[in-house]
């Protein structure tokens, strides 16, 4: 599997590609389309991601 990088989740916040939150290569949440991206944190489906300690994949 393959994590997206930060530009990886930036094309997919603007083409609307929804992504599956990883933590400790288990799978958290199947996600969806991403709402809003900060340094410390990705917003899905109004859940808050940390950066550091999650992975995002394409789904």
């Amino acid at each position: 599997m393959r994590y997206l990088t930060s530009t990886g989740l930036i094309a997919a916040y603007w083409s609307h590609q929804p992504v599956s939150v990883y933590q400790q290569a288990l799978l958290l949440d199947y996600g969806g389309q991403i709402e809003r991206i900060t340094e410390l944190s990705i917003t899905i489906n109004g859940a808050k991601y940390l950066r550091s300690t999650c992975a995002f994949s394409l789904r």
